[in-house]
């Protein structure tokens, strides 16, 4: 259990093969995760980290877990980002493999990128967005819950800049999702949720930013419940605080 702790201008460095994942921090392997009223601030990771000679690829600038259940609570992820040479993978929390049950709650995602050093190259199939939910199963759960997603980047040519659910089923509920851009910068377009092959995300009572906000690969479920609509959340600060 982590409590009432601020992670801020950490970055991974270290070349060679076993690159490790997590800017600020990683788990693995453990019965269960905790982290309370964090804050993660401005972690990353360098370009030279995705390089294909060091090793290849990256996740989580600012929390990565692997076979951990994660309960989040009140934690706020703000400026953390990754930059990526040939694809736009890392996420900023990458919950991978047997995260099952895992559970998000009372968390801010704001101001975090996923960006290509080499903008020529694009892979379709990215791993990245502020949350990426990879489980183990397409039938393992994780929540989240009474969370706030906003202007989050991520410069891939799919969607899920703020939610990705790569693989499982995510329970969506009093969350909003709003200012949240995806695509490279002649294009960027709102989605902030995108839902691949043979997941599902089931989203109610949320705020979402116009029809495009959700987009489900071929094979994957997006079920919009009762509750949700496209609204302005009329933030006590504006964009332009946030950079």
């Amino acid at each position: 259990t982590v409590t009432n702790c601020k992670f801020r201008n950490n970055r991974r460095s270290t070349l060679g093969s076993a690159l490790g994942n997590g800017g600020a921090v990683s788990v693995s392997s453990c019965a269960k995760a905790v982290l309370d009223n964090c804050r993660f601030e401005a972690n990353s990771a360098p370009l030279s980290h995705f390089k294909a000679e060091y090793g290849g690829r990256f996740f989580g600038s600012a929390f990565y877990a692997s076979a951990t259940p994660v309960v989040m609570r009140y934690c706020r992820f703000t400026g953390n980002g990754a930059q990526q040479e040939y694809d736009a993978d890392a996420g900023t929390v990458f919950l991978d493999g047997a995260c099952g049950g895992s559970v998000v709650r009372n968390c801010a995602f704001v101001g975090n990128e996923n960006l290509y050093g080499e903008t020529s190259q694009r892979n379709p199939d990215e791993e990245a967005g502020a949350l990426v939910v990879k489980l183990s199963a397409t039938t393992d759960i994780a929540r989240v819950e009474n969370c706030t997603f906003t202007r989050n980047l991520y410069a891939g040519k799919s969607g899920g800049c703020a939610l990705n659910v790569v693989k499982g089923d995510v329970t969506v509920r009093n969350c909003i999702f709003y200012g949240n851009l995806c695509g490279p910068a002649d294009a960027h377009h709102p989605e902030s949720i995108r839902v691949q092959t043979n997941s599902a995300a089931r989203v109610s009572y949320t705020l979402l930013d116009g029809p495009d906000a959700c987009r489900a690969d071929a094979g994957g479920t997006v079920e919009r419940g009762e509750g949700c609509f496209a609204d302005d959340p009329l933030f006590a600060s504006s964009f332009s605080a946030f950079g």
